[in-house]
């Protein structure tokens, strides 16, 4: 169970990073400026929305494992 939990907050951490970075890289080489406020917000919506998704996930395969 802890293995799992640690494991999946280290996944969410690598996945927020790696989603906001290749976000902010992709609209800095398109030349596409957004104001910076903006791409935060819009980088840590989407980076929080994948992380919910992979912990329920990763919370619905430990409770299933669990029994």
């Amino acid at each position: 169970m802890k293995g799992c939990a640690v494991g999946g907050m280290i996944i969410i951490v690598l996945a927020t990073v790696f989603g906001f970075a290749s976000v902010s890289y992709r609209f800095y080489t398109e030349g596409i400026w957004i104001p910076q406020n903006y791409l935060l917000l819009l980088g840590l919506v989407v980076s929080l929305s994948f992380a919910t998704l992979i912990a329920a996930i990763l919370y619905l395969a430990d409770t299933i494992a669990s029994e």
